[in-house]
């Protein structure tokens, strides 16, 4: 674990909450694989504005310490909160009068993050680098990386521009690699649409007549595959050996 970039992410919580928001968005088992995909694709979608909003709120807001310490000037709007404060912890102990332990390089190994030793050797008019910063931390450029994506326009024609660096990358290629590259487009030309359908709902036979529905109308349950029933025998009757009725109702 001490030698590992986990980055404070030592846990599997993080997946048991992303199952959670998928089970709050969909609700219900019993509808079709399109309505699937817009109740996940509206998730996805919230969930990328609330980043986008918290990672303009960190852009914007600098902490005190990283305002008053020129330490921080290259840092300030790049970096996450959580990475600053995380960092200054380490630049407290530089100031403090107790003598450190042994350097392990441990928090920066698992934390991409600058320790207390390198900070130390740092002058008094010194800032630290982003570059000396895992890009894990990194806020600097995501937003607009993301306002230009989201004001692209659907009908927009991406296309062309790959067809002419297609075209001008096959004119510097060798031939074996000419080659290759049309065989590759041809296959692509020449495979069939493959088009995803709802599964088939297999029907089972059912509660007796009379007796209580057990399985609600909405439930977090999928219906079973048709691989997943078992073909169970017919019934025989015991005396003549017939189907579709048992010795109790044997007409012999």
């Amino acid at each position: 674990m001490d030698r590992t970039l986990h980055l404070e992410t030592i846990v599997i919580s993080r997946i048991e909450g992303t199952y959670a928001t998928l089970k709050a968005y969909l609700q219900t088992s019993t509808d079709d694989l399109y309505q699937v995909y817009l109740s996940i694709t509206l998730a996805v979608t919230n969930q990328k504005k609330e980043i986008n909003s918290r990672i303009e709120w960190e852009c914007i807001n600098i902490l005190v310490f990283a305002y008053n310490n020129l330490l921080y000037a290259n840092l300030r709007g790049k970096v996450s909160i959580f990475a600053l404060k995380k960092i200054n912890d380490q630049y407290q102990k530089t100031t403090s009068r107790e003598p450190l332990p042994p350097c392990t390089r441990t928090f920066s190994r698992t934390m991409g993050l600058l320790c207390t030793y390198y900070i130390q050797n740092f002058e008094a008019n010194q800032s630290l680098l982003l570059n000396d910063i895992h890009t894990h931390w990194w806020i600097q450029g995501r937003i607009s990386v993301t306002q230009i994506e989201e004001g692209n326009s659907y009908n927009e024609d991406l296309l062309q521009p790959l067809l002419q660096n297609l075209e001008q990358k096959y004119h510097e290629w060798l031939e074996h690699q000419q080659v290759v590259a049309r065989n590759a487009l041809n296959d692509m030309i020449d495979s069939p649409l493959v088009s995803l359908q709802n599964p088939h709902v297999v029907r089972t036979k059912g509660h007796p007549f009379g007796a209580p529905n057990r399985q609600p109308a909405n439930t977090t349950r999928r219906d079973s595959s048709g691989f997943e029933f078992v073909d169970y025998k017919a019934r025989q009757c015991s005396i003549c050996k017939q189907l579709d009725h048992n010795a109790c109702t044997c007409p012999n």
